[in-house]
């Protein structure tokens, strides 16, 4: 993270040799060098107030990327962003949590009067971690981190220890005090290289930690700032090693390696010794590096480039192990293995398929599995037939015998890379297509074959009929059938030889003896406008179909009610329960007798009665003419509406005279026949 405020703001440096110790002091911090003596810039005044209670040195949290300085205002932790104190939004988790330290990416906080200890990695709320019993009022109240997460704790009254605890808040290890004066409260403690630095808010004392025990002594020779609490570079970090050990591998042709080296920029150069180890080999497996590492004077930084090279034929995966010798300052001046730096050097880029081969029925969803670096993009392959592709798990549903592939690339990388493919096959029995006869009916008992085809051809399929009853041979598929009258489902299963592809096809066929109808009404005859009833009967008889259809009442009974209005032929078809049929006919002859009446004479005076000259009695007979003529021929009226009648008087409607009159009527019946009627009639006023 780049803070444009660094330039200017004195953050806290955590590579100088052996480390500083921040004093806070009312709202000032102070920078000692330890390993310097007192003097007027020793300690000396950063340019940077702190607003709050207690002080730390910690990496930002929860991201990391650059140390800064926080503390307590008031509930909340505040850190330094080069510029400005900036308020995290996070509590400390108890107000009394005042006496912070850093190491590892965590904050620890302790509340002196009763020991408890609080943890904070930057994402929320500090949360008790533990309480260091029997602490409470032991004094200096402060903790100290290192860089791997662990803590420390001094106590000062009976009995003192320093001791040295894991992230979880578990005890690792306990050294006994030598030398300190009991204290109950004190100014904050530090640690730098194996040298402890405290104030018990009287003076300033000093402790060499050994293995079981710290043998302390007051520092003479000058005074520091009356300290609230001290602030320190984690612990493990001080030592110009120029970084951290590391492990991290690379691909053969790929991406370099850049080791980072970081140190405080001396005037002279300072010159590390790279120990090289493993069965790597300098110059034929990586680029090859000179024994000694070199940062010019003046500069901070430098990188490391370890670069692997391919070789053919393949060696395979190779390890390397750099051991960094330099000056360590925690150890007086001498030379010691300051870091280590683990490289595997890989063959090829890394994919898998974890998946064994199948063979599979056309349509079952297979998963294929894979493994790989996940720095590398993958790509399988045909992706159209697959699902899940984003990841390393897929899916597919093969239809045919597939070859499948993941492929995987390095990003970006030279062309020295290559990319490294893996192929899974899926071997796919097709499933046999059979056709086997349409659902049947057989009226009358017979032994059958039945027509059945499977492809594709294949002299391994396993074919079996079920249920087996009726057949001579359950396993031919062309085996005679012969059973009783009855309806049966017959199911052919035939299966692939390997993956066992089952497939069925079922057809019903119904067997049953002859139907016939045993007692159907004679044909018959009926006038015109009646009503007869017609039957037909079998045994186990179920359903009936009367045709044609109009003029019948309940055309699917048995027994019907017919009024046809023209001579008729019905036909009865009669089914048993299995389907069978038998049919027959009886005809129903129609009889027409008219039963008209036409008056004689009429007298159209307006009495209400007999006034009009009209046809009575028709019921089924069509009006197709009506005239009336006087005795000169004279057509006097005409109509061919049956509800019509002639009422006495001429076509341009004058009356017609007293007299008589003669009329002519053709009609015709539901056949179709016609039929006339002449005659006269006599008109009276």
């Amino acid at each position: 993270m780049a803070l444009p405020g660094l330039a200017n703001a004195q953050m806290p440096d955590c590579l100088n040799n052996g480390g500083f110790v921040y004093i806070h002091s009312g709202s000032s911090i102070y920078n000692w060098d330890p390993q310097q003596p007192f003097g007027a810039n020793n300690p000396a005044l950063n340019t940077i107030n702190n607003p709050g209670g207690g002080l730390a040195v910690s990496e930002y949290l929860p991201s990391g990327g650059y140390k800064t300085f926080y503390t307590c205002v008031g509930n909340n932790y505040w850190y330094y962003d080069g510029t400005a104190w900036q308020n995290t939004g996070h509590n400390v988790g108890n107000t009394a949590a005042v006496n912070p330290g850093g190491g590892g990416g965590y904050l620890y906080n302790l509340v002196g009067g009763t020991g408890q200890v609080y943890v904070y990695d930057g994402t929320g709320n500090g949360t008790l971690l533990t309480t260091v019993a029997g602490f409470g009022g032991g004094g200096p109240y402060d903790l100290v981190g290192d860089k791997d997460g662990n803590w420390y704790i001094l106590k000062l009254n009976g009995p003192q220890y320093l001791r040295k605890y894991d992230p979880a808040g578990n005890m690792l290890k306990e050294w006994a005090i030598s030398g300190a004066p009991t204290s109950t409260a004190g100014g904050g403690f530090a640690i730098v290289c194996n040298d402890l630095y405290y104030h018990n808010n009287t003076a300033l004392f000093y402790g060499a930690i050994g293995n079981d025990t710290v043998f302390v002594s007051q520092v003479t020779g000058g005074t520091i700032p009356s300290p609230s609490d001290f602030g320190s570079c984690e612990l493990g970090s001080a030592a110009p090693s120029g970084g951290n050990d590391t492990s991290f591998y690379l691909y053969r042709g790929c991406y370099s390696g850049n080791v980072k080296f970081q140190i405080t920029p001396t005037d002279e150069n300072t010159v590390f010794t790279l120990r090289f180890s493993g069965n790597a080999q300098n110059g034929l497996d990586f680029q090859y590096l000179d024994t000694n590492f070199v940062i010019p004077a003046n500069d901070s930084i430098k990188y490391l480039e370890i670069v692997p090279l391919l070789r053919s034929p393949s060696v395979g995966d190779r390890d390397l192990v750099i051991e960094v010798i330099g000056d360590n300052p925690c150890l007086g001046g001498g030379r010691a293995i300051l870091r280590t730096i683990n490289v595997n050097i890989k063959d090829s880029l890394e994919v898998a398929i974890t998946s064994p081969p199948v063979t599979v029925c056309p349509g079952e969803t297979i998963t294929i599995t894979a493994t790989k670096d996940p720095i590398l993009d993958h790509f399988w392959e045909p992706e159209h037939l697959l699902t899940g592709t984003s990841g390393l798990t897929v899916t597919a549903q093969p239809t045919l015998t597939t070859r499948y592939s993941i492929r995987v690339e390095y990003a970006g990388a030279p062309s020295t890379c290559p990319p490294v493919t893996k192929y899974y096959t899926a071997t796919v029995e097709p499933y046999p297509v059979i056709k086997v006869p349409d659902d049947f009916i057989v009226c009358l008992t017979d032994s059958i074959t039945f027509a059945t085809s499977i492809t594709p051809d294949n002299p391994g399929y396993k074919t079996t009929w079920i249920p087996a009853n009726g057949f001579g041979n359950p396993s031919d598929v062309n085996s005679k059938f012969f059973d009783q009258p009855g309806t049966y489902t017959k199911i052919l299963r035939v299966s692939t030889p390997v993956a066992n592809c089952t497939k069925e096809e079922e057809f019903t066929i119904t067997i049953m003896p002859p139907f016939r109808i045993t007692e159907l009404s004679n044909d018959t005859a009926m006038q015109y406008g009646d009503s007869i009833k017609l039957t037909a009967k079998g045994e186990n008889a179920k359903i009936w179909v009367w045709n044609p259809t109009r003029s019948i009442q309940d055309y699917s009974n048995e027994t019907i009610t017919v009024w046809p209005k023209e001579t008729t032929v019905y036909t009865a078809i009669v089914f048993d329960e299995f389907g069978c049929k038998d049919s027959g006919m009886v005809k129903v002859t129609v009889i027409y007798e008219p039963k008209l009446m036409i008056p004689n004479a009429f007298s159209p005076n307006g009495d209400g009665l007999n006034d009009i000259f009209k046809i009575e009695g028709v019921v089924y007979e069509k009006l197709n003419s009506f005239q009336v003529f006087d005795r000169y021929g004279m057509k006097v009226f005409e109509t061919t509406n049956i509800d019509k009648g002639w009422d006495g008087t001429y076509l341009n409607g004058k009356p017609a005279a007293p007299g008589v009159y003669y009329y002519l009527i053709e009609m015709s019946n539901v056949d179709r026949q016609t039929f006339q009627f002449k005659g006269d009639v006599t008109l009276t006023r």
